[in-house]
């Protein structure tokens, strides 16, 4: 079964870059554009491949008291990392912020914050 998942996630992925292939040729992208949005699109599937353990569905059929619990739990020690929220002594506030987290995965390079952008979103 995880083999046939392991094949299964490996032609979903061979298909998705033979169909940014050809959007890339179609719209005439420059190649080092096109270089970079391949590298990205591996980097992802390597990352699917490599932590499937990151598959976090399963937490929205939690209870609301669990998923805050485990939320926290995932959220907290990284956020903690930085002045601003470690000032942040109150519990429940800190819950609440990291109920909202998302994670996202970044290249190195890639911009996070752009100077004059409104942040809609952290």
């Amino acid at each position: 079964l995880v083999m046939n998942r392991q094949s299964e996630l490996s032609m979903q992925f061979e298909d998705e870059m033979q169909q940014c292939r050809e959007f890339c040729v179609a719209r005439e992208m420059p190649p080092s554009l096109q270089v970079r949005v391949y590298h990205f699109l591996e980097g992802q599937h390597r990352l699917q491949r490599q932590h499937r353990s990151l598959n976090r569905d399963f937490i929205d059929n939690l209870s609301g008291w669990l998923r805050a619990q485990v939320v926290e739990h995932l959220h907290k020690d990284h956020l903690v990392r930085h002045p601003f929220f470690k000032a942040i002594g109150e519990a429940e506030a800190m819950r609440h912020i990291c109920l909202e987290c998302k994670p996202m995965f970044f290249r190195a390079g890639d911009p996070v914050v752009e100077e004059a952008h409104l942040a809609l979103c952290a």
